[in-house]
């Protein structure tokens, strides 16, 4: 990945949701920030007052404007904030993390996750700050809304192992192969998790694991991932030129500009937001009002993650910077109607029946 200044034109992004903000998001930001800083996180120099430029905890007031109480939204708030200094840790400026820990502290946090108490066990910097985050939100939800965080969040762990700690080059070549490691490693499985804590969602297994839904679900996992490799893809050319990344296996693959590069990604990305849609008014015809929540839920949040992507400090660091892009509400003409050229995603428009994981070809 090259670190010079990125200047492209990019098509139209397809979002047909508009970006909400949970009120009094400033002051809970602030209040988030404090909670971190209480636990005296022993960071490399420089990453915390980086941290506090970010703001995560405001930010993440565009994700879950619509949660159903200030203290949830404050849980979630402080995850985010947690969240990304656990990931820096293992890439980029304020790295600490070796290939080794990579797969040990996944395992240490997969367990963490299941017995809060197993905290004292790990030394990553923010183990102590999302073990009282886990504590608190056990106390706050249901087992159910629990665990509809915690399991996606163990995946996400494993995922930060198979990309830092497996020596996979296909992953980094190839967007065919990067796409299912993305899935996992990008992180944002967990965070739609959330959403059932934040918003005091009942959705049964019977319902929430419908080939339908967990096609919604993984699709918009993953299509904020995408726009996340995008925003982000000019941040790791200056200091994470190894991380997987789509936008740079795209132009590995196909030895093209950026520019052709981000035109590629954006008409996957408008592939997969129409078929979303989609999907969401099938399910919609006999949602019951939680599930529908849900689906709108997950459609704000990826609206809120383009807000925060376009503007967080975070991605916007030195000159090189991926231009504004033009959000459209509209489906635009030259979306492909059949499934994209990626195996692991066509599963999401050839559903499998119901009590059926897995469609019989």
């Amino acid at each position: 990945m090259s670190a010079d200044p990125i200047t492209v034109s990019m098509p139209a992004l397809y979002c047909p949701v508009v970006a909400r903000r949970y009120p009094d998001a400033e002051e809970i930001g602030k209040e988030s920030l404090a909670w971190l800083k209480s636990f005296g996180l022993r960071l490399p120099p420089g990453q915390w007052a980086e941290i506090e430029a970010e703001r995560m905890g405001y930010w993440f007031a565009l994700f879950t404007p619509g949660a159903a109480s200030r203290e949830r939204m404050r849980l979630g708030a402080d995850m985010f904030a947690s969240i990304f200094p656990y990931d820096d840790a293992y890439s980029g400026r304020f790295a600490i993390g070796t290939e080794a820990d990579a797969v040990s502290w996944a395992g240490r946090w997969c367990r963490l996750l299941d017995d809060p108490q197993f905290a004292v066990h790990c030394d990553h910097p923010v183990t102590e700050a999302v073990a009282d985050f886990l504590r608190r939100l056990a106390e706050e939800c249901t087992d159910t809304q629990y665990r509809r965080f915690a399991d996606p969040l163990k995946t996400y762990m494993w995922g930060i192992a198979w990309e830092f700690a497996g020596h996979d080059k296909a992953v980094r070549e190839s967007l065919a192969e990067a796409v299912p490691c993305r899935i996992y490693s990008a992180g944002v499985l967990p965070t739609i998790g959330i959403l059932h804590a934040s918003h005091n969602l009942h959705i049964t297994d019977e319902v929430f694991y419908r080939p339908a839904v967990r096609a919604f679900t993984e699709a918009a996992s993953f299509l904020i991932g995408l726009h996340n490799d995008l925003f982000s893809y000019p941040k790791e050319a200056l200091d994470a030129a190894e991380d997987v990344n789509l936008l740079a296996a795209v132009i590995t693959e196909h030895h093209c500009s950026v520019a052709e590069g981000v035109a590629h990604l954006i008409r996957l990305s408008n592939q997969i937001m129409t078929r979303l849609v989609e999907l969401r008014t099938t399910l919609a015809r006999t949602a019951d009002n939680d599930l529908l929540t849900y689906l709108d839920a997950a459609l704000e949040m990826l609206a809120g993650h383009l807000e925060f992507e376009q503007h967080c400090i975070r991605y916007r660091r030195g000159t090189a910077q991926l231009p504004a892009i033009t959000i459209t509400s509209q489906p635009t003409a030259d979306t492909p109607a059949e499934p994209p050229a990626v195996p692991t995603l066509t599963w999401w428009w050839h559903l499998p029946e119901p009590g059926r994981l897995f469609k019989t070809i």
